[in-house]
Order: structure tokens, then sequence, then C-alpha cells
């Protein structure tokens, strides 16, 4: 066993404690709905669960159209947010890379002081050693306004993938809407697209 994965399998909490954190997972904690189930605010003095540390900002993607979110911020946030990324890619300290496979603006959460810290690493892929540059799927997991296109057409999962899907998020911020968008057709499109339409177009 690695020993990310040792340090992993030690932060595993019991449900027991868990269910006394969220006051028995009481509706009053519920602070959000996540892709993998209810989101529960909790105080902490099995079965698997994931578990954060409580960030009083929430995530970027509420915050991606606040007129009171400066440059300055923006910038910032972004940075930290590549760092982070950087921090998965190069090894975390152990020469083993973590790909992420979900970065998005919604996964990105902000502390009192507007730092940003990744999380959300339900569809992480540990590439022990850093031996090979890819992994292969059938099928590719993510969401899909991010989702590399090479990856999803080929199913090979790089450290590019996630870059990829780092640009998107760059795109959202500079924009100031999420990645999905709403025409004047009613329907809904996906910013990547909108933007390779319009480069082509010149306009």
């Amino acid at each position: 066993m690695s020993s990310v994965e040792q340090v992993l399998n030690c932060l595993q909490i019991p449900l027991k404690d868990l269910a006394k954190a969220t006051n028995g997972f009481s509706n009053g904690n519920v602070i959000g709905n996540g892709e993998f189930g209810i989101v529960y605010k909790g105080v902490s003095d099995g079965q698997r669960l994931l578990v954060y540390k409580y960030e009083s900002n929430g995530s970027l993607g509420k915050h991606l159209s606040s007129t009171d979110l400066t440059w300055i911020q923006r910038l910032r946030i972004c940075l930290d947010a590549a760092r982070g990324l950087q921090y998965l890619h190069d090894g975390t300290g152990s020469r083993q890379r973590i790909l992420h496979r979900d970065i998005k603006s919604s996964n990105i959460l902000l502390d009192e002081k507007w730092t940003a810290k990744i999380s959300d690493i339900e569809l992480y892929k540990l590439n022990p050693g850093m031996t090979s540059t890819f992994f292969f799927s059938n099928i590719a997991s993510g969401t899909i306004e991010y989702v590399d296109p090479a990856y999803e057409e080929t199913g090979l999962l790089t450290k590019e993938s996630d870059v990829y899907s780092f640009g998107v998020l760059l795109f959202e911020v500079l924009c100031g809407r999420i990645a999905r968008v709403k025409e004047s057709t009613d329907e809904h499109q996906f910013s990547a697209s909108l933007i390779k339409n319009h480069w082509e177009r010149k306009h």
C-alpha cells in the first residue's frame, strides 16, 4: 500500500462520529447537494462518506458573477487553485501523481480570507511512482462542461486533462459565469464550444 493510500485510510471517520457531528444528519444541518449526495455541516468534538473542512465563503462557483469579488481576489483565487493542482500533479511530495478528474469552479472552496482550496476528490486517480503518463477508461469521468475533449474521445486520462478543465475554470472567472451558458435561443451550451465558435468567426 502506498504512503498516500495509507494517509487516506487513516482519514476515514466512523459513521457514529459523523452522525454525532451533524446532529443525526439533521435537515437543519444541510448546506447543499453534491454530485454524490447531500452535504451536511457538522461540528466534530466504516461507512464510506466524504468529509471536508467547512470553508465559510463556500465555492467559487457561487461568486463568479459577484461584483464584490475584485480582480485581484479573482487572480489570487486562480493562483491558489493552480498551486493546488500543481501539488497534485507533481507527486504530493511522495512521487505519486494524483489526477483529479473533476476540476471546476464548484469544487474550489474559499475560506474566510478567500484562499482557494481544491476539493471533491471522489473521482481521483493515483499514479504510483509516476511511471506512466496516462490512464485508460472506457467512459470519461467528470463534469461534461469541463471534460477534456481528447480524454472524452480516446479514454486516455493525463494530467493535461486536468489542465484543460482548469482552463475552462479560468474562462469562468474571466467571464463571470459558469461553464454552461444560456443562449438567446433558450438552449444551454458549453462555454468552451461558444468560445471556439466565436474565435472561428473572429468576433
